[in-house]
């Protein structure tokens, strides 16, 4: 049976080759303090056990606001062209994933803004992964 972690790393193996993209990193759970670079999280929601797993995983696709002037003031907005850009990397390597051995599929994709880190907006992309027992090594 595989737990977490190796759901993780397996996503994490999948996705590895877009870190010379990014001006940050790919991590595992949780993205590194105050961060402003462009950075990919793995974070799960569950992972069943039994013949079948089943399991639902968040990528979190961070990407650093526009500073714009509008009207004398200065704001920022999201960077959506960089957010597509690095969305439509991720989905290339990650959406339908189908071989003997385990599956992974794009469920659903969100934009929102990062509450924890000042200025930066980010994609949540939902992801299903299921894996059959006959295959677990």
């Amino acid at each position: 049976m595989r737990t977490n972690i190796d759901v993780f790393d397996l996503i994490f193996k999948t996705i590895h080759s877009l870190q010379g993209c990014l001006t940050g990193g790919i991590y595992k759970l949780q993205r590194p303090a105050n961060s402003n670079k462009e950075d990919i999280v793995i974070n799960s929601l569950i992972l069943s056990t039994g013949d079948i797993q089943k399991g639902t995983y968040n990528l979190n696709i961070h990407v650093p606001d526009l500073v714009i002037k509008y009207k004398n003031q200065i704001q920022n907005q999201p960077n959506l062209k960089r957010l597509n850009e690095l969305n439509e990397l991720v989905r290339n390597k990650i959406d339908e994933i189908y071989n003997e051995d385990y599956n992974l599929y794009i469920v659903w994709e969100n934009t929102l803004k990062d509450v924890d880190t000042a200025n930066n907006h980010y994609i949540n992309i939902r992801i299903q992964f299921i894996s059959y027992k006959a295959y677990f090594k």
